[in-house]
């Protein structure tokens, strides 16, 4: 309500049911011990139709083919490429209205949603040390069509955001990720995991028409974990910490940015028999803020 007279959202009240199949087929060929290819396609169908705030029927079909080629030079060493295309799940969420009364954020449903797709080529570099270790890098491109946002929809007099359909646009990430064991440094069943991300995303805005980011999407992660496991008291205890964290959410009328500081989180795992796990964790987080630039109007 909005000086007490009533709003009504678009698809406030909506049943959204999915019907969905797939047939695939995959073939594997390994012309040496080292080289290894793989080939394969998937036809995905689906069907979704809503009832109360809206009454549509959807049927969807995607041709999902894959490439992989695997070379492992030496017993330690390995490398991936890999061409696929890929379609994402819709959540159902996105087809009802919500609202966030707490940051005054009202969304609108929207009936008509295409699942996103994107082609993915990708590397990985893998070497395997000290039996148990691993240190492995990873470069992804995405080629993505119907990427999902929030779009400005309308009821014929107000003006609400909506999950939508926005357009093509890319997305890259390079992602490190190190495991050490640490028995050999004295510490027998320890594991150290360190894991360093980084993003670059573009889409176009459906409300300035200019290109930024995409909506919620991180664009550097690192963390680190340690855990030790304990065989002769049957436990598993651990500390992870993200020093960092921030992300920006754009919608029609607003901007929020979002940062967090020192996140922690400790565990400890037991098992007084090979049926029950008992575990304990505390979490702590040093700071937190969020910034949000709020419009008068798209």
């Amino acid at each position: 309500t909005i000086g007490g007279a009533p709003i009504p959202l678009p698809s406030d009240s909506v049943r959204v049911e999915e019907l969905r199949g797939e047939i695939f087929g995959q073939t594997t060929w390994r012309p040496t011990s080292q080289l290894t290819l793989e080939g394969g396609l998937r036809v995905e169908r689906s069907t979704i139709s809503q009832s109360g705030g809206a009454d549509l029927e959807n049927t969807f079909t995607f041709l999902k083919p894959r490439g992989s080629l695997t070379w492992s030079p030496n017993e330690n060493d390995q490398f991936r490429f890999r061409i696929e295309r890929e379609v994402g799940q819709l959540n159902f969420g996105d087809f009802a209205a919500s609202a966030e009364l707490a940051n005054n954020v009202v969304s609108a449903g929207n009936a008509d949603l295409s699942p996103q797709s994107a082609w993915v080529i990708e590397g990985a570099w893998e070497r395997r040390f000290w039996e148990d270790g691993v240190v492995s890098l990873t470069v992804q491109h995405q080629i993505i069509s119907d990427a999902i946002d929030v779009i400005p929809v309308t009821d014929g007099v107000d003006i609400f955001p909506a999950p939508g359909n926005i357009g093509d646009g890319t997305l890259t990430y390079l992602a490190a990720e190190w495991t050490i064991p640490l028995d050999r440094l004295g510490v027998p069943g320890g594991q150290l995991t360190n894991s360093l991300t980084w993003r670059d995303s573009e889409v176009t805005d459906p409300t300035t028409g200019e290109a930024r980011g995409i909506s919620g999407l991180r664009p550097e992660e690192f963390f680190t974990r340690f855990q030790q496991d304990i065989d002769s008291w049957r436990m598993n205890w651990g500390v992870e910490y993200q020093p960092w964290g921030e992300d920006t959410v754009y919608r029609i009328d607003q901007i929020s940015h979002f940062r967090f500081r020192d996140y922690a989180s400790a565990w400890v795992e037991y098992k007084p028999t090979d049926q029950w796990t008992i575990r304990a964790q505390a979490w702590m987080l040093g700071s937190y803020d969020q910034t949000r630039y709020i419009f008068a109007g798209p």
